[in-house]
């Protein structure tokens, strides 16, 4: 019994299988479910209204009644577009949203439709994808070159500009113009289709765009319809800039030497300019007339400097539209009693100009390093105007003498360059120095020397420097090297008072001086110091202070304002021939 009920299964599994074997054959060659499926294969329910439904449709032979859905990509289903609804023969149209049935929207993904006849007994799903993408491109800017351009001029150049990312649509360029911490759109433009790169002439509105640095983002849509740019935020911020999207503006510029030049000597200049010829002038800062001029060419000029009169020399160049100024130092081989040093690693510490082409301004303290061999952005560095110059004019109508040299010369020059000078005078805020500066600084006034700041934060910050970089600049501490403990003040306009005066530095003043805004004031000195002088708002708290340090002294301004009063205060005239004087000794 047992034997006949096993032949009898293995009789009917047979028949089975080749029922099954004749009905797939069948299936192969019926008409199929419906026809000519068409689906949007890429959209972004986002909300946008750019590609937020995709667009399904099919063919039928004849009515019936249908039920459509769509499934995930394991057959599940997700959304039921029609349930057993009659479609008459020819085409019929769907539209899906992303949602699912309780108005989810759904995960990005692939998707396909689904359809059922009833009266046919079938159901088939379309193998036509359909993809979910919400996730916006991130297009970047790879390059923009030359990174230097100088729209409209004799040589002009265009910047071209590639970027990464999709190229379905024709992509959207925004270009930015930079400081240190912001952007402002200025102009925008449109690139082609399936090109991955782009020109901008450096115009803006019709005319070329000012001297600068400038970034270009880009914004592009992929083949779902997601807009995105590159930064992936607009405007753009130095955070999440990526790439290399930055371009500088310039008509003629050059390199200020960092060391001082002989006077009599032959002065070797970096010119940088598409023009094919320019002008150019040498005039001592203070001076009304140039001493030298001439016409130039190239990439290099060169000139004599003059011989006797030592001290900075503004260097200008000229086009038919554009300028450019740079100060030049100029030093004497002639010993004098005081040595007056220009802060030129601070001036390029904080020179506002892209270097590295990311398209904002390369500043020390924001960047971990900046190049020192540079033009300067604005063409006279930060400072020189309103702090060095003054003080320069000043000591020139005085007749007061003086050796001149830069920081930079005395960094990487000689351990013993200080102790030949009775006094040594920064004329600007020296606020990143080399320690080795500081320690050859603090050395020098413990021996006996002079040190007069006269400006404000210097020592209170240290960088390393090489011939061609100042990096890894350390934190701002409250106390200078010799001890002070510093904090800055605001306030309205208006005079500092005499607080203490054990020499009569202040004696003919009337015991007030000068116009302030911004104060440096010490909220105490070391142990090893004691004031000889004082001046400020608060006798607890002096700005501008005078005072004993080992053997020798240190002056300090108090205020970077000081300078400036030179020009308009004959009390504050009366301080400096007093200080000058002491400082002489």
């Amino acid at each position: 019994m047992f034997q006949i009920l096993v032949r009898a299964t293995f009789v009917l599994l047979l028949l089975a299988t080749v029922a099954a074997f004749f009905v797939a054959q069948r299936l192969k060659k019926t008409t199929p479910l419906v026809n000519n499926v068409r689906v949007t294969k890429y959209f972004s329910p986002n909300g946008d209204s750019f590609k937020d439904r995709a667009r399904l449709s099919f063919l039928t032979k004849k009515g019936d009644n249908v039920t459509a859905s769509i499934v995930d990509e394991n057959d599940g289903e997700v959304r039921r577009l029609a349930t057993d609804r009659y479609l008459s023969k020819g085409r019929h149209v769907f539209h899906w949203d992303g949602r699912t049935d309780d108005g989810r929207r759904v995960a990005d993904g692939e998707y396909h439709l689904r359809v059922g006849l009833r009266d046919e007994g079938r159901t088939a799903t379309t193998p036509k994808k359909i993809f979910v993408d919400t996730k916006p491109p991130r297009p970047v800017v790879t390059s923009v070159s030359p990174g230097w351009i100088s729209p409209g001029a004799e040589s002009g150049s265009v910047a071209k500009i590639r970027y990464q990312g999709s190229t379905r649509s024709s992509p959207e360029f925004l270009v930015y113009r930079t400081g240190v911490k912001r952007a402002r759109l200025v102009t925008k433009f449109r690139g082609n289709a399936r090109s991955s790169v782009a020109e901008w002439d450096g115009t803006i509105d019709g005319r070329a765009a000012p001297r600068g640095n400038y970034l270009v983002a880009v914004r592009v849509r992929d083949a779902a319809g997601n807009l995105g740019s590159g930064p992936a935020s607009l405007p753009p911020t130095r955070k999440n800039t990526n790439g290399h999207p930055g371009v500088v503006v310039s008509y003629i510029a050059s390199l200020a030497p960092l060391k001082p030049v002989l006077g009599g000597s032959v002065a070797r200049i970096r010119v940088l300019t598409r023009l094919n010829r320019y002008r150019w002038s040498l005039r001592r800062s203070g001076a009304k007339r140039p001493s030298k001029r001439g016409r130039g060419r190239g990439g290099l000029l060169r000139f004599r400097v003059p011989k006797r009169r030592p001290g900075v020399y503004l260097l200008r160049l000229w086009g038919p539209k554009h300028s450019f100024t740079t100060p030049i130092v100029v030093r004497e081989e002639k010993r004098r009693p005081i040595l007056v040093v220009l802060s030129v690693t601070t001036w390029q510490a904080f020179n506002p100009l892209d270097s590295n082409d990311d398209g904002w301004a390369d500043v020390l303290g924001v960047d971990k390093e900046v190049p020192l061999k540079r033009p300067f952005a604005r063409g006279l560095p930060e400072g020189f105007t309103d702090v060095v110059s003054p003080l320069l004019n000043w000591l020139d109508d005085e007749g007061l003498k003086y050796r001149i040299t830069t920081d930079y010369a005395l960094s990487r020059g000689k351990e013993n360059q200080l102790e030949q000078n009775s006094a040594v005078v920064f004329a600007g805020s020296q606020v990143f120095p080399t320690e080795r500066l500081t320690r050859a600084i603090r050395r020098y006034v413990k021996q006996g020397g002079k040190i007069a700041s006269m400006g404000s934060g210097a020592f209170l910050r240290t960088a390393s420097l090489t011939s061609r970089k100042l990096f890894d600049p350390t934190y701002k501490v409250s106390e200078d090297i010799f001890g002070e403990r510093l904090v800055e003040r605001s306030q309205p306009p208006g005079p500092i008072a005499a607080l203490d005066d054990r020499i009569g530095l202040f004696n003919g003043t009337g015991g007030t001086f000068g116009r302030f805004s911004q104060l440096e004031e010490a909220k105490k000195l070391s142990k090893e110091s004691q004031i000889v002088a004082a001046a400020g708002q608060n006798k607890q708290k002096p700005a501008m202070v005078m005072f004993s340090y080992g053997k020798g002294e240190v002056v300090r301004s108090g205020s970077y304002q000081w300078n400036g009063n030179l020009r308009t205060s004959s009390q504050i005239q009366l301080i400096m021939r007093r200080m000058w004087k002491r400082l002489s000794r």
